[in-house]
């Protein structure tokens, strides 16, 4: 590739190309039937009750049916074939470019199906181009571009309404290089989006190999043997507060702590949330959480329903206390990251259930009174299970994380290259 700094060239170029590009609105493509066909999904009267759609058959398609560019057919309602054949638009075919155009504004997918056609959404616009005219592949990646962004991102600013009507997006302009070169960049692109999302579905893997693994230990189907070859001693049965402790000690807010935790975002970092001061909470009083303790959510939010656990392994952090139940370990024989991957296990879960189901308040919070949160049955192994149980799915996070890393260079990387190659 080469570079330039002309400002109707982009930066980085294969080579054997040359000239300005042209920047065309997609009105224009239309008129001149390189778009061969573009529809939205709004199907006036025709649009399906809830009742309609099936089990099987022909796959109605919406914006939260797109996934890292192709459509999941596995999130996707469907409909009988009769009732699919009544409709008059929003008809899509294998090869089109789908546009999430309403209330999830902006994923893009390229459908591929061996079906004659699926249904669109009210939420998605498919445009369909003459190949030999203009590569669709090219136009993907034109769509998840920084300026196509700023135009459907300036439409919307201007409007209550979360959504990008088929007419205004005719009014968009897209680039519009030689087809050859059009070619060579949907095909480089192309390759480093499948390395993307071959990382993607290797992460997803080792996330559900951990969930498996994490299900087989917790239910001690799988059981590691001590140093010698031999079998640990079973697990014992203990309540909660015979292994932990609950957090009672309060202090105000002296110096800005690392983090909070809210029961509706979760960790809160107070540097991004408050800058350097907590403005009128300073003489407030928090729980002081140290690395390896626990807090418990007892409210009910959307985001952060009850039953959720946070391990502190961040540093230094407040809870506050009419919200969360902080406790941690009350003997250096109880391995914190054992029952941090228990809880994350959902573990709890099942027992709060039934506390809750035989007494708590449904108001704001569920007020689980300490005393009975404290009399949970947990499992206790021999401190050495509890190591081996710990180090071995750590170190599967620390592959996951790894992997996670990777998917997050790689996606830096293409928005890099998109930023270069198109202008």
């Amino acid at each position: 590739m080469t570079q330039t700094d002309h400002q109707n060239v982009p930066k980085l170029r294969f080579p054997g190309f040359e000239g300005d590009w042209d920047h065309v609105r997609i009105q224009e493509l239309v008129d001149a039937s390189i778009i061969i066909s573009q529809m939205d999904g709004n199907h006036g009267e025709l649009y399906p009750r809830s009742e309609e759609f099936a089990e099987e058959g022909v796959p109605y398609i919406s914006a939260n049916d797109f996934r890292l560019g192709k459509v999941d057919f596995g999130r996707s309602k469907k409909l009988p074939q009769a009732r699919a054949d009544s409709f008059k638009k929003g008809i899509s075919k294998s090869g089109d470019l789908l546009f999430a155009h309403n209330a999830t504004v902006g994923p893009t997918a390229i459908l591929e199906t061996d079906l004659d056609f699926v249904i669109l959404s009210t939420t998605v616009t498919y445009y369909r181009f003459d190949e030999e005219k203009f590569s669709t592949n090219f136009a993907y990646h034109a769509f998840n571009t920084k300026d196509f962004i700023r135009q459907y991102s300036r439409v919307m600013s201007q409007s209550t309404r979360n959504q990008v009507p088929i007419t205004t997006q005719r009014k968009f302009f897209l680039p519009k290089p030689s087809l050859p070169e059009q070619r060579k960049i949907a095909d480089f692109l192309g390759a480093v989006d499948t390395k993307i999302a071959q990382l993607a579905e290797k992460k997803r893997l080792l996330e559900d190999y951990k969930k498996g693994c994490m299900q087989q230990l917790f239910s001690q189907k799988i059981r590691f043997k001590d140093d010698d070859g031999n079998d640990f001693p079973d697990w014992e049965e203990k309540r909660l507060g015979e292994i932990f402790e609950e957090i009672t000690d309060k202090v105000g807010v002296q110096k800005l702590p690392t983090y909070s935790i809210s029961a509706g975002k979760g960790w809160i970092s107070q540097e991004e949330k408050f800058g350097k001061d907590i403005s009128g909470q300073q003489n407030a009083r928090y729980t002081a959480l140290q690395i390896g303790d626990f807090s418990y959510n007892k409210g009910n939010s959307k985001t952060y329903k009850y039953g959720c656990v946070y391990p502190n392994d961040t540093g230094k952090v407040i809870a506050v206390p009419n919200v969360f139940i902080s406790f941690r370990p009350n003997s250096n024989d109880i391995s914190g990251g054992f029952y941090a991957k228990l809880f994350e296990n959902h573990f709890l879960d099942r027992g709060l259930r039934q506390l809750i189901s035989s007494g708590a308040r449904m108001d704001g919070l569920l007020n689980i009174n300490k005393g009975e949160f404290f009399k949970l049955i947990v499992p206790r192994p021999h401190p050495d299970e509890q190591r081996k149980i710990a180090d071995f799915l750590s170190a599967l996070d620390r592959k996951i994380d790894l992997v996670g890393q990777e998917l997050t260079h790689a996606r830096s990387f293409k928005q890099g290259l998109l930023q270069q190659m198109f202008v």
